[in-house]
């Protein structure tokens, strides 16, 4: 998603790349096409397309959500605006994916077969990637998005990883 916000950076908003940004997006690049081999035991390493086809899908779809955010944002629109037209979009979604009678069946069997702390858990999440994902936004407007983007995911894993042990102890 760095790279695509990168490349998508400079396309739609001017945003400049020095070279130590091109050899950082190389190096990620490569690393996603390690993620993508399938090894074998007695047969030849493969490249899986279907791994690779959906991970460059999501990150050009994430990156370009964010660079249109940061791109409506700078023009003239305040940011609470921007926030509220992108959680807006999420209430689209919500009601598309219940409208399907698959997802809502779906969405009813998890509310009646969770108990109230689970339900209550799952609140208590959503508002707190609500806040996540504002700052986020924030920062995007302050800073060239690919770089937000890197950091962003870098240190997330880092956290869920020391929550996950914590809240496991």
């Amino acid at each position: 998603t760095p790279v695509s916000a990168y490349l998508l950076g400079v396309i739609l908003l001017g945003e400049t790349i020095s070279s130590d940004k091109i050899l950082a997006s190389i190096v990620v690049l490569g690393g996603a096409l390690l993620l993508s081999l399938k090894f074998e035991k007695g047969k030849n390493t493969q490249i899986d397309g279907r791994t690779i086809g959906i991970m460059v899908s999501s990150s050009l779809i994430l990156a370009l959500g964010y660079i249109l955010f940061k791109d409506s944002t700078a023009e003239d629109a305040s940011f609470v605006i921007s926030m509220f037209w992108n959680q807006v979009g999420m209430l689209i979604f919500a009601i598309v994916c219940f409208s399907i009678k698959k997802f809502r069946n779906e969405f009813i069997d998890a509310v009646d077969s969770n108990s109230t702390g689970v339900l209550g858990l799952n609140i208590i999440e959503q508002i707190f990637e609500t806040l996540g994902v504002a700052i986020n936004n924030f920062a995007i407007l302050l800073a060239p998005a690919a770089l937000v983007i890197l950091i962003e995911y870098t240190a997330q894993p880092m956290f869920v990883f020391m929550f996950g042990i914590l809240f496991t102890l």
